[in-house]
């Protein structure tokens, strides 16, 4: 029972965490601090998306890791990491230049990352961190058993948290699939009717956001002042 309160007291206010780079990842595409406007309940509520893909992702690893890659076959004598091979990967040095490389690699990819390319980079970055935080958990003796089960959990869900983030915010953002309203305006002068496309962005208990085509202005609606809103679909199939 105690080791399930302890699980409990620190799955809250990690899934938290993880809903809140989700948020934060997603409205930064529209410069719009999205936590100020949300509660705890509707942070933990976004956690699901990026929860399932990161699982997904996790298991699709895990099964062709285990079907084409087995470590200790690679190695002599089938001592693995105990080997002279081995030893000499996953020492201090060896891990110092993963690290730059990783930090390099790392740095170019998301400057080139486009909207589809995000999963890529998630599958990259989770990958290579759980292998670099394996190591230096090795290196300084902290690996035990199913630690390294551990350490994959804990980074692949908080990486597609953030790749859930961008990934959605930049398909609304370049106007490949969004939801829209149409609103119209009279110009009191000219007397002439103005027709706007506006793309929602998404919505708290209390607000609705939307942005033009152009993502040029963020139009942020009370929701209690909304009597009826029409929602129509662009790339959708």
């Amino acid at each position: 029972m105690k080791d399930i309160k302890s699980i409990t007291i620190f799955l809250i206010p990690y899934f938290t965490i993880c809903g809140g780079i989700y948020h934060i990842t997603y409205w930064d595409t529209f410069n719009i601090n999205g936590l100020s406007y949300l509660g705890v309940s509707e942070i933990l509520k976004s956690f699901i998306y990026p929860f399932i893909g990161s699982v997904f992702i996790f298991l699709l690893n895990h099964i062709l890791l285990n079907s084409f890659y087995n470590y200790n076959n690679l190695l002599p004598n089938g001592e693995g990491r105990n080997s002279t091979i081995g030893k000499k990967l996953n020492s201090k040095i060896s891990i110092n230049i993963l690290l730059l490389l990783w930090v390099g690699i790392t740095i170019y990819l998301y400057k080139v990352c486009k909207t589809y390319d995000w999963l890529y980079f998630g599958i990259y970055f989770s990958f290579t961190t759980s292998i670099i935080i394996e190591r230096i958990a090795e290196a300084n003796n902290y690996i035990e058993k199913h630690t390294s089960l551990i350490i994959k959990i804990l980074v692949y869900i908080p990486v597609f948290s953030f790749v859930a983030g961008k990934y959605q915010s930049e398909l609304i953002q370049n106007n490949i699939k969004y939801q829209y309203t149409i609103n119209q305006q009279i110009i009191p002068n000219n007397k002439l009717e103005k027709i706007d496309t506006l793309k929602l962005i998404g919505n708290s208990e209390k607000q609705y956001f939307f942005t033009d085509l152009n993502n040029s202005t963020i139009y942020i609606l009370r929701s209690d002042i909304i009597d009826t809103l029409v929602i129509k679909q662009h790339g959708y199939k």
